[in-house]
């Protein structure tokens, strides 16, 4: 009787193929510079062949093209060195022959300040349940070799990273600025400057999700269909108090809710100020009001 993992033609266990953690860690690493973000799947698009010579009334045969890749693919190319089988990855092989990749010193820095950071969640959470994801990650972190099995946890590992690190440094900037004070009572309407700090797009809700600070104090969220604004862009609104509350997300901060935001171009309405006052000066030149 086979057991799992042996070969069906010799009987014999195939040895499992392992890989160097740290070498894994600072592929993802780069991978995740060269795509900007965490790409789960490839993104592919249907065009013309026109280098080809295959033709199908009189037209060029139409083929598949890869335009991003997904980060688990640059991972393996970087650490293997080897492209994929043209025979089960057409797709990805052409794509990988043209791309200019490598690991930098600065990526194998990352990788350094990630496995500080989730050596850190693990002191933090001492005495009490760590998160099961961070936990997962830590685990395997701190073994010297994966599985294929186990470079999927750590292609995402950047990416969660960068998340953990975005919301303590917004979660510095709140403390630092912001004041246990509400902009005022529900139902008032508010008017004034709002420095954004956090900004997403929730495809759930089909809206902008964005968090800022009102006026260079009071921490402020709000949603909306458009984008207003992005991160570290001040922009000027006008709004309605929605909700008073502690942040769920920033440490206990005080937190203003808005609703019927409005972003307000005041260059604009300065324009028409003036231009509506020379009219009038105009009007009076012509009247003979003034000379």
């Amino acid at each position: 009787m086979l057991r799992p993992g042996m070969d069906l033609r010799t009987h014999n266990v195939k040895p499992k193929v392992m890989y160097d953690t740290q070498l894994v860690l600072e592929a993802s690493v780069a991978a995740n510079r060269f795509n900007g973000e965490y790409v789960k799947e490839n993104e592919t698009r249907y065009t013309k062949d026109t280098n080809g010579d295959v033709m199908y009334n009189n037209e060029h045969a139409t083929k598949w093209v890869v335009d991003r890749i997904k980060n688990k693919s640059l991972v393996y190319f970087l650490v293997t060195n080897k492209l994929p089988d043209p025979k089960w990855n057409k797709e990805e092989n052409e794509f990988l022959q043209t791309v200019k990749i490598k690991i930098t010193d600065a990526d194998v820095q990352v990788a350094k300040d990630i496995k500080s950071h989730f050596k850190g969640k693990l002191f933090e959470a001492l005495g009490g349940k760590l998160n099961e994801y961070v936990e997962n990650i830590w685990k395997t972190l701190d073994t010297e070799q994966v599985s294929a099995r186990e470079i999927g946890l750590l292609v995402s590992t950047p990416s969660a990273y960068y998340r953990d690190a975005n919301k303590e440094s917004i979660e510095n900037t709140v403390l630092e600025n912001c004041v246990n004070e509400y902009i005022g009572s529900v139902g008032d309407k508010i008017e004034g400057s709002v420095k954004v700090i956090n900004a997403m797009y929730s495809t759930n809700y089909e809206a902008y999700i964005y968090t800022g600070i009102y006026d260079g104090k009071f921490l402020v969220n709000f949603w909306n269909g458009k984008e207003l604004a992005k991160k570290d862009e001040t922009i000027n609104i006008k709004a309605k108090i929605k909700r008073l509350g502690l942040s769920k997300f920033y440490k206990g901060a005080w937190e203003t809710s808005l609703n019927y935001v409005r972003k307000v171009d005041n260059k604009k309405e300065l324009t028409k100020e003036k231009a509506f006052d020379a009219i009038v000066e105009g009007l009076k030149i012509i009247s003979g009001d003034k000379k």
